[in-house]
């Protein structure tokens, strides 16, 4: 299968299958991390963070930022325990 009728899915690696982006992602793709059938978002909706391979509506408390709508971990980064 070489495209899928929607926009929000991408082609499976290893069959006919569509993949679905995920909840408020609006671009990915398919990338082998840990089964043929990984989907990274690579755009979220207006208002969401990518973390990771998904869209969150916010960032992890503690050691992160936000670089260009991705929630970043601080490197060296110490959270203090409260």
């Amino acid at each position: 299968m070489s495209e899928c009728e929607s926009e929000r899915s991408v082609p499976a690696l290893n069959d006919d299958r569509c993949l679905y982006c995920g909840v408020g992602c609006i671009e990915c793709e398919n990338v082998f991390i840990t089964s043929p059938n990984d989907v990274q978002c690579n755009q979220c909706e207006e208002g969401l963070y990518i973390l990771g391979k998904d869209c969150v509506k916010t960032c992890p408390k503690g050691c992160w930022t936000v670089s260009e709508d991705t929630c970043i971990k601080i490197p060296n980064c110490v959270q203090n325990a409260s």
